[in-house]
């Protein structure tokens, strides 16, 4: 069964956002006459190459969020009351919120490329209690605990309801395009309660913890994309309204990776934190980074190369605005850096006041971000994984006719998902870089990234100065992990006010 899950570190409830600039494009959607936007994404086709049917990133997604409950729920005093579920419908599709919508935040980091709409169901309660459902979890596994819940819901709210498959079916494949549940309990005071039995504690931290999958590998065949997340987030944050995880698990239905690393430990000392923990995908902050926005088709930024640079060459950077460094254009895959100018406006704004319950906050200052990607791919066929290099190739097909399946070849994890296949490189998938030229590999979890590792005015990426002196001089990147090309670029931020940000780039 695949799944993205999050680790209990990451079942943390943060806050934050208002609005957005983001970048237009020149992508795979098409505008009708009607105004009406469709196409798909870079990362659409990645995951159809999979067998996911991701949800659209371009164009219209409606979702279905059903709060469900267990049957002992309404004497426990957990049920969902009508003013659980007004919350609910703020947090997915209001629009007066302290706080951005699901509806609202897409809207506003999508460049107005992506319309979430859909509703928020009446209370479906399940035909078991909480024990029941713990056991059917530990004696039969999560694919046919899930699977049993899809058909009841499914029986509940269409066969037997007066919902309508049409409604949540927009690309006609006979499947609810995007089904999220929302489960009664609390899940954070239950995964901090110890039953006193490991095998126990783990059963019950796999049921209440935040899970998104593709559901078809869990036997049902009629949902594309499933999220499975608690509806009691406004318990921990204090805002009746709270859209943050949810805002991160639309993100992986649409197939966004998880940033987080899923494979190492902070009793170890093995965590790592490429992103410091202030994205939207591994720290819930913020606006998503622009290599997200890269990979769901709403931007598309401008490459500059060694070779564009010879005279150098002043640009301007509105917020928000990103482009692409490297030594070559490779597209969407290969290794690049990515120069954004961040401010703590819009759908930054929010978390840049308010700290999370990881102590983290959005820097309070505006400067640019430097976002290092490794985004190489690995093809599948038969089981086996093998490093690729470049643009995938959908049509490509083996001798019998089977058809090769793409995957990053890299995550933020610190042991790679396919080291078993001989990819054992773990480089991360994207990290910021800080000017101090402290953390090009993230190790610690604990490191920040505050307003004193932005670039700003005078800093040049490139040159011999930071905490490390030259670090960034003669930048080079992974590639096998010993002869890495270098970037042969460095950029000096010449001005920065509200409006824009200067940046003058030239051969290093």
């Amino acid at each position: 069964m695949k799944t993205v899950k999050k680790s209990f570190l990451t079942i943390l409830p943060l806050l934050s956002l208002l609005f957005s600039c983001s970048e237009s494009s020149s992508l795979a959607y098409a505008k009708a006459a009607d105004g009406e936007i469709s196409g798909t994404s870079p990362l659409k086709e990645l995951k159809a190459s999979q067998g996911i049917n991701a949800l659209p990133s371009v164009g219209e997604a409606d979702i279905l969020v059903v709060p469900i409950q267990f049957s002992d729920d309404v004497a426990g005093g957990i049920n969902f009351s009508s003013s659980d579920i007004a919350a609910l419908e703020s947090a997915y599709f209001g629009d007066s919120n302290t706080y951005p919508s699901v509806s609202e935040y897409y809207d506003i980091s999508s460049g107005g490329l992506l319309s979430i709409g859909g509703e928020v169901s009446s209370a479906v309660t399940l035909p078991y209690t909480i024990n029941d459902a713990l056991s059917l979890l530990y004696s039969s596994g999560s694919a046919s605990f899930f699977s049993d819940i899809i058909d009841y819901v499914y029986e509940q709210l269409f066969t037997e309801g007066s919902y309508a498959l049409g409604t949540f079916d927009k690309d006609n494949n006979g499947k609810i395009d995007g089904l999220v549940l929302n489960y009664s309990w609390p899940s954070f005071s239950l995964l901090g309660t110890s039953t006193g039995d490991d095998t126990t504690d783990q059963v019950l931290a796999a049921l209440l913890s935040t899970l998104t999958v593709d559901s078809d590998t869990l036997g049902s065949e009629r949902v594309d994309m499933l999220s499975w997340d608690t509806g009691r987030y406004s318990l921990f944050t204090g805002n009746t309204s709270e859209s943050h995880f949810y805002i991160n698990d639309i993100a992986q239905m649409m197939g966004v990776p998880s940033y987080l690393d899923t494979t190492g430990s902070s009793v170890t000392n093995t965590l790592r934190a490429p992103l410091a923990m202030i994205d939207m995908m591994d720290g819930y902050l913020g606006d998503h980074n622009p290599f997200t926005k890269y990979q769901l088709g709403w931007i598309s930024p401008e490459v500059y190369t060694p070779s564009d640079v010879e005279t150098p060459q002043t640009i301007t950077l509105e917020p928000g605005e990103s482009i692409i460094l490297s030594y070559e254009d490779q597209g969407l895959y290969g290794e690049y850096l990515m120069v954004e100018y961040y401010t703590p406006t819009g759908l930054n704004q929010y978390d840049s006041r308010h700290s999370s319950l990881y102590g983290r906050r959005l820097p309070t200052e505006s400067g640019i971000r430097v976002y290092k990607v490794d985004s190489r791919l690995a093809t599948e066929l038969n089981g086996f994984y093998y490093p690729y290099e470049g643009e995938p190739d959908y049509s490509l097909t083996d001798s019998q006719g089977n058809s090769y399946s793409y995957y990053y070849a890299y995550s933020n994890s610190s042991v790679n998902p396919l080291s078993s296949y001989g990819i054992t490189d773990s480089f991360p998938l994207v990290q910021l870089l800080s000017s101090k030229g402290t953390n090009r590999y993230m190790l610690d979890y604990t490191e920040t990234f505050t307003a004193d590792d932005l670039f700003t005015e005078g800093m040049t990426f490139g040159d011999d100065f930071g905490l490390v002196p030259g670090y960034y001089d003669g930048f080079t990147f992974d590639g096998n992990g010993y002869n890495g090309k270098e970037l042969g670029i460095q950029f000096t931020v010449e001005t920065i006010d509200s409006e824009a940000a200067t940046l003058t780039l030239e051969r290093d």
